[in-house]
């Protein structure tokens, strides 16, 4: 008998089940190709909206354009009498955002609301019906190639939306494919599906290991920039941006290595900082420049001194796991540290620009003073402008401060690609100065623009949006007492003419009546 050939394929080790089982001892089990590490839901659910989100169509428009905000009521009064649950992508997010959605049944829910809305309100023939249909199946078809389990070849489930426009095949590989059944607009979802939820999933995959330190970094900035006193006041406020140059020269004879919050929060964002215990030597640093600069019993020394205490023991609760969170809150890290959220330290770096790297922040730079001046007190423009740009915090630092310039588009690239119209009060004062402003109802639209932009932008919960929420109640209180002092104003002029024609023509003024 010949010598007994060792069972290693694959059809072997499957087809002559009876053969291995009773050889157990001499054949060598099939080495199976080991499992992709599972992907935590509140990630899965990012990455499936990141590629809905951005997928875009042959025509190079947004496969969600339609659905991004739904239509206000002054513009379509028709489509709230018709959608009587209405969702768009802005709410979707912010749901994300704030972790409102439990598992990936929950986030279908609501895209699957958003698609069935928009083919109740849109007709069958239009555009928008045929998006909704399609967006439908690229959420499952993302869905079921990041979540579905592929140990090894096989069929997944197919998606079936709405009559199985697309075909999902399993390539040689493993990967997935799409194949387009119906309507040639999905060829073009055939052909990049594949590399943007490989993009989004490639990020999901590192080891918990590698990204630990920046996570644990992250944690431990958020405890500081939202550490308060026992007043509820914030501490880090004053810590967030290095002193100006030109108004405190000296800080920078006396202070070897400044260093501000912005400074660490972009070391945070690009990765700098091998551990937490690099990154708490930053943070000692800057509380110890702070001691230094100013005088003992100071507000900004205690403020410091309490800095430095809630750092090194968060540092260790942070180490020891004692202060991490769990469930919810730690798929919030999770999401903020791939991007999928605005973190905190994303905000902050973007709090003002390097000013030798971009052009367009350093003209603003530049021109800042010159621009925020209060150029004429008694012009009501002048007024409302300088109100907003002066406007104070209950700490004493200015609430207009995140608002004067531009994020970098370095650090905010979303930014950008979010609002269409940008401002900030340095291109509004720049704007005020050279004359463009001929009403307050300009000025006044101006600046509102420029806090819608930061509400849709920020989370509802965040300070910034807070901040925005703030500064426009106080625009429309000093539009109103403007308007109202003119009003008064204009009713005195309009008085004393009347007496005075009165008095000297001897007519039926005012200043005749009775005697």
């Amino acid at each position: 008998m010949g010598r007994k050939r060792r069972a290693s394929s694959v059809t072997r080790s499957i087809d002559d089940d009876d053969d291995s089982s009773s050889h157990t001892s001499e054949t060598p089990t099939m080495q199976m190709r080991p499992k992709r590490k599972k992907i935590d839901v509140g990630d899965a659910m990012q990455q499936v909206y990141d590629v809905i989100r951005n997928f875009k169509k042959e025509d190079g428009s947004l496969l969600c354009d339609p659905f991004i905000r739904i239509p206000k009521k002054r513009q379509e009064p028709s489509y709230h009498e018709v959608v009587t649950n209405p969702i768009d992508f802005i709410k979707i997010q912010q749901k994300l955002k704030t972790d409102e959605y439990d598992d990936m049944s929950d986030f279908q829910a609501d895209v699957e609301l958003l698609v069935k809305n928009a083919k109740t309100f849109y007709k069958r023939n239009t555009q928008e019906h045929r998006d909704a249909g399609e967006l439908m199946d690229l959420f499952i078809a993302t869905r079921n190639k990041l979540i579905s389990p592929q140990s090894h070849e096989g069929t997944p489930e197919p998606s079936k939306s709405g009559g199985g426009k697309l075909i999902l095949k399993v390539g040689k590989g493993g990967g997935l494919k799409l194949k387009d059944s119906a309507t040639p607009s999905t060829s073009g979802l055939k052909r990049s599906l594949d590399s943007e939820t490989e993009d989004s999933r490639d990020s999901s995959i590192c080891t918990e290991s590698d990204n630990e330190p920046n996570m644990q970094c992250e944690e431990l900035f958020t405890v500081v920039m939202s550490s308060t006193d026992a007043d509820n006041r914030p501490l880090h406020e004053v810590f967030q941006l290095l002193p100006s140059k030109k108004r405190y020269p000296e800080y920078y004879d006396v202070i070897d290595i400044p260093i501000d919050l912005r400074t660490i929060a972009r070391r945070i964002q690009g990765g700098q900082y091998a551990s937490l215990g690099d990154m708490e030597k930053d943070l000692i640093l800057m509380t110890k420049n702070a001691c230094t600069f100013n005088e003992p019993g100071s507000q900004i020394y205690k403020d410091a001194k309490a800095l430095k205490k809630l750092v090194q023991s968060k540092k260790i609760e942070i180490e020891s796991g004692t202060g991490k969170s769990s469930g919810k809150s730690e798929r919030i890290r999770s999401k903020r540290m791939r991007g999928g959220a605005q973190s905190v330290s994303a905000i902050t770096a973007a709090l003002l620009s390097e000013e030798d790297d971009d052009e367009s922040d350093d003209s603003d730079q530049g021109d800042e003073e010159e621009a925020i001046d209060l150029e004429d007190p008694n012009n009501p423009l002048w007024q409302l402008y300088d109100a907003i740009r002066n406007a104070k915090t209950q700490g004493g630092g200015y609430l207009s401060e995140p608002f004067l310039k531009l994020p970098a588009k370095r650090y905010n690239p979303d930014y950008y690609r979010i609002i269409k119209n940008p401002r900030s009060l340095v291109t509004i004062g720049k704007t005020l100065k050279a004359g463009h402003y001929s009403t307050l109802n300009e000025l006044t639209g101006e600046l509102n623009l420029m806090f819608e932009n930061a509400k849709k932008f920020n989370p509802s919960d965040s300070r910034l949006y807070r901040d925005a929420v703030k500064l426009q109640k106080l625009m429309q209180r000093k539009v109103q007492e403007v308007l109202d002092r003119e009003g008064r104003n204009q009713y005195d002029e309009e008085s004393e003419s009347e007496e005075e024609e009165g008095g000297a023509g001897g007519g039926g003024g005012v200043g005749v009546g009775g005697g």
